[in-house]
């Protein structure tokens, strides 16, 4: 049945885009690699999405479907921070090992989502493509924010601490105990749907300020802290 192939289809057009940002980053075309990361998640959105429409979901597509993540959600955007901390930033190579951590860090995440039947409505620890959305909009936004000559607009310490938080605490988050709401929402008043539409009322604010990177990283960020500190005001259920 052709049917059943459209979602596995849609994961190989994620991993295809995946691949694909990482050779343009070969020939220096960051602003282009961001944007075919934006459209891997997109294909990787609609893979779901498709699946549960068609009710074709199957153990090989939910393989593929962290395989392909772990191209486009942590190798690509490794290798975009990558260009703007160590190509365009030039802070020292010797710091370039705490890289690896995004990319093990988002392996173990998938490897134990894939084993975990719990997280099907929330999940647990932070969900790769939000932190491939998190790594990205950083990186992009210091890459076209004015002046950006770290020695122009940010001192050095502001700037390794941001890398390191990056490169070390992001991947914490991916394999913590945290509880992070399914963005996937049903309702619009659901609690999913009303943190939605706050992130993207802000991010359009933001967009219009700052623009299209700085309203992705504003947006995520929202919705990280969200998670991170709701529990100490609104307990989430036990899963």
């Amino acid at each position: 049945m052709l049917l059943q192939h459209i979602p596995n289809t849609l994961t190989l057009c994620n991993l295809s885009s995946g691949i694909v940002g990482c050779r343009l980053l070969l020939d220096n075309k960051l602003e282009e690699a961001s944007y075919i990361l934006l459209i891997g998640l997109l294909f990787d959105f609609l893979d779901g999405f498709s699946a549960r429409l068609l009710r074709v979901s199957s153990e090989l597509g939910k393989q593929l479907d962290s395989l392909a993540d772990l191209i486009t959600c942590a190798v690509l955007p490794t290798f975009i921070l990558y260009k703007v901390f160590f190509e365009y930033l030039h802070i020292p190579e010797i710091w370039q090992f705490t890289l690896l951590f995004i990319p093990a860090g988002a392996a173990i995440r998938l490897a134990k989502f894939n084993l975990d039947t719990r997280q099907s409505e929330h999940f647990i620890g932070l969900p790769t493509p939000a932190n491939a959305l998190l790594i990205t909009g950083l990186a992009m936004s210091i890459f076209f924010a004015p002046d950006s000559d770290s020695s122009n607009w940010i001192s050095d310490f502001w700037l390794y601490a941001i890398y390191l938080i990056t490169t070390l605490l992001f991947p914490l988050l991916m394999n913590s105990p945290i509880i992070f709401l399914s963005l996937k929402f049903k309702k619009i008043y659901s609690n999913s749907g009303i943190l939605m539409t706050i992130i993207l009322l802000i991010s359009l604010i933001v967009y219009g300020l700052y623009g299209f990177f700085a309203a992705i990283l504003i947006g995520i960020l929202i919705y990280v802290l969200t998670c991170v500190f709701r529990p100490l005001f609104i307990p989430f259920k036990k899963l």
